[in-house]
């Protein structure tokens, strides 16, 4: 049987990211992120880069505040960059009805900037609410994801209280 299509998990400016099966070693989907590199800038294909250096470097937060990476490569004769993720269950974008989420979002920042890390991107967007108690945040999106320095942690610390602030208010 084939797999059907599904509509796409998200879209940004410049990539979509959808579900796809993977074959022959057993059928399991991932998350797909595809880059059109004819239609796009190249700092957006430095981002893309940057991303997967980002996961390499990040291995060891893979499948706990971070997606494990699956796959990633070129398509169609270097046409389309494609990075692709395990594919979560049952998610949500952090919004304000996950207040009870917010120090595990806390956390995983924590255990991200412990790495030597700053995401660089914080926004509800790249903050997945998962049903899985064991991993109840998963952050995504590291195309601005930098080393980090002492003050670089700091102020997305502030910039991720501003965020849970914000949705703590509404």
């Amino acid at each position: 049987m084939l797999p059907r299509l599904r509509p796409p998990l998200g879209e940004s400016r410049w990539s979509t990211v959808t579900a796809v099966a993977i074959f022959p070693q057993a059928p399991a989907e991932i998350a797909l992120k595809m880059v059109d590199v004819n239609k796009v800038e190249h700092d957006v294909l430095e981002e893309l880069f940057n991303e997967l250096d980002a996961y390499e470097y990040l291995e060891e937060l893979q499948g706990s505040v971070i997606p494990g990476l699956r796959a990633y490569g070129c398509m169609t004769g270097g046409a389309f960059l494609v990075l692709g993720t395990e594919l979560l269950s049952q998610v949500a974008h952090l919004g304000a009805a996950h207040k009870d989420k917010f120090s595990k979002v806390r956390e995983a920042y924590s255990r991200l900037h412990a790495a030597g890390i700053v995401h660089g991107d914080v926004a509800p967007r790249n903050i997945l609410v998962t049903t899985e108690p064991e991993r109840p945040v998963v952050l995504v999106d590291f195309g601005r994801a930098r080393e980090a320095t002492m003050m670089d942690v700091e102020r997305e610390q502030r910039i991720v209280e501003d965020v849970l602030q914000r949705l703590g208010d509404h």
